[in-house]
This record gives C-alpha cells, sequence and structure tokens, in this order.
C-alpha cells in the first residue's frame, strides 16, 4: 500500500506522506464537468465537487447530512498498481466495518485516465471485497473524470452524475444504502431528475441512461 493522505469532512489533514509522479489524464473537454481542474491537492478538488455538484445540485439527496456531520472519509493513495490499489481498498473496507466511519472516498490520483482501465480496477476491487468476504457488507462504486453510462454517447452530459475531478472509488455500507433506498419516496425518480437536470444545464436532451449495476451499466 503507498501513502495516503487522509481527511474526515469538517476536520483537518491527519497523515501524509511524500507522493510520486504519475500519468497524466486524457485531455479533453467534458459536458458540465463540475470543478475546475487547476487545484493541485486531490483531496481538496474532491471536496469542492462535493459540495459544488453533488450537494449543490442535489444530485445525490442522501449526501447533505453525512456531510454536514463530517462522516465523510476523503482518502487520496499514491498507488498506482493494482495489488497497491486493492490493499488500499481492503484498509478502507475495515475501516467501514470496524472503525465506525459512515462511508468512504478512496481518490485514485494515479489511476488509470483511460476509462475502460479504471472499469478494470472497480471490477477487480468488487472482486476482491467478495473474495475477503466484505460482498455483504461493503458496496464499491466507481467515478472518473470520463465516466460513461452503458448505453449512453459519451457526451451526454448525464454522464456528469458519475464523472468527478479525480479518479475515485466510494465505498459505503450495503445496510446504509438499504436503508436510504427505502426511506426514499421514490428513489427511481432521482437518475431520472438527475438527467434532465444535466441535459437542460446543458441545453440538450437525451434518453436517460439505465444504472442497474456497477459493471458498465450504470
Amino acid at each position: 500500500m503507498a501513502g495516503l493522505v487522509e481527511r474526515d469532512r469538517l476536520r483537518p489533514v491527519v497523515k501524509s506522506r511524500p507522493d510520486r509522479a504519475g500519468p497524466g489524464r486524457r485531455p479533453g473537454s467534458r459536458p458540465d464537468t463540475p470543478v475546475a481542474m487547476s487545484a493541485a491537492d486531490p483531496v481538496a478538488r474532491v471536496d469542492a465537487w462535493l459540495d459544488e455538484f453533488i450537494v449543490g445540485l442535489d444530485i445525490c439527496p442522501f449526501a447533505r447530512l453525512p456531510l454536514q456531520r463530517g462522516q465523510v472519509h476523503l482518502v487520496a493513495t499514491d498507488s498506482r498498481d493494482l495489488p497497491d490499489i486493492l490493499a488500499d481498498v481492503l484498509v478502507e473496507a475495515r475501516r467501514l466495518d470496524e472503525d465506525g466511519v459512515g462511508t468512504t472516498l478512496l481518490i485514485l490520483p494515479r489511476a488509470p485516465a483511460d476509462f475502460d482501465d479504471f472499469l478494470d480496477i472497480c471490477y477487480a476491487a468488487e472482486d476482491a471485497l467478495s473474495a475477503a468476504g466484505f460482498d455483504r457488507r461493503v458496496q464499491v462504486v466507481g467515478f472518473h473524470p470520463d465516466y460513461v453510462f452503458h448505453g449512453a454517447p459519451p457526451d451526454d452530459p448525464a454522464n456528469a452524475v458519475n464523472r468527478s475531478p479525480v479518479p475515485l472509488l466510494h465505498l459505503l455500507r450495503w445496510q446504509d444504502v438499504r436503508d436510504a433506498i427505502e426511506g426514499h419516496r421514490d428513489i427511481g425518480e432521482v437518475p431520472r431528475r438527475n438527467a434532465r437536470l444535466l441535459r437542460e444545464r446543458a441545453g440538450t436532451a437525451g434518453a436517460c441512461p439505465h444504472r442497474s449495476s456497477q459493471r458498465g451499466e450504470g
């Protein structure tokens, strides 16, 4: 496992280790990319994205309260090789399971710039969690600057729902996910509303991509 920089939302950085150079991101503009890409600190960039996009546009109706309570754990790793990334995933899964952390965003600034390569990491993380006994306890969801939902064109503004300023893996407790879904009056309306909003903001229209699973089907 490589160096980590950790931050609990509304709390200061508690640990840092030397950074390493890594691969560049694939160039190109992205519809409705919510945060300027100039900030150097990946944790700060993700923190701003949460405020301005996820909460600011109410993309996730469950995000505001945990953020306000400081229950969202942000951790950046300079891991770039798959075994190191999977080791980080398991460390954060155990933290969720044992330490009472609300939810974790594992930020991967050294992850592949290519989205298809990043999806391979997402699938491997699911498999690693399952092999370690977390498959019924911890869920992982990928976010990437070039995220494309299954069946959606790359330029569909609705893809911005899962487009983060840097690649990251969101680790959640399955029970929290189930409780949130059961407590929402119309959970199916959330992705439809987000797609409408993002397409309206971009001045376009199109079919709403389906979001049925992590494995490329959004």
